[in-house]
């Protein structure tokens, strides 16, 4: 009998585990929600997938396009179709609209997302992970939870 305790409560505690808000606890968990991520085109979501470096480089190119004159980033609105990009305010997440609009046009992670893993090889707190098209997704660990290397593309 507490055996089965013990053993129920630890089947708990690895369900709780796993499903943890925080973030992706493996490489394989991070793939997954980044495949969510680009399937949606949701930038939210994305932001949540993506490694401190990668923020701080979107965060970059925001400053950047915003600092642009205004006819130029009203072009660069009407080529990417990403009207938020008119505002006076550009955010990470307005960068993020321009990348998935850039990977409709010429696909390149947004496709090797969908395609299955065949292999992950981990190299401390650094992940890469292959998918079927030959592509190596990098991923690395932040804490206790993998992020993708999107800076490293």
């Amino acid at each position: 009998m507490r055996v089965l305790r013990i053993a129920a409560l630890s089947a708990l505690l690895q369900i709780l585990i796993s499903c943890s808000p925080g973030g992706a606890l493996t490489p394989r968990e991070a793939f997954i929600q980044l495949r969510l991520a680009y399937v949606n085109s949701d930038p939210k979501m994305m932001m949540g997938c993506l490694s401190s470096k990668s923020l701080k480089s979107l965060s970059d190119a925001a400053q950047l396009m915003q600092g642009m004159r205004e006819d130029r980033r009203q072009a660069l609105a009407d080529y990417y179709g990403v009207a938020s990009l008119r505002k006076k305010q550009i955010t990470p997440e307005d960068c993020l609209l321009v990348h998935f609009s850039m990977e409709r046009k010429s696909p390149a992670v947004s496709r090797a997302v969908r395609h299955r893993i065949i292999d992950i090889e981990r190299n401390g707190t650094a992940a890469t992970v292959r998918v079927e098209n030959g592509m190596d997704l990098r991923f690395v660990r932040e804490g206790p939870y993998w992020k993708f290397d999107l800076a490293s593309y």
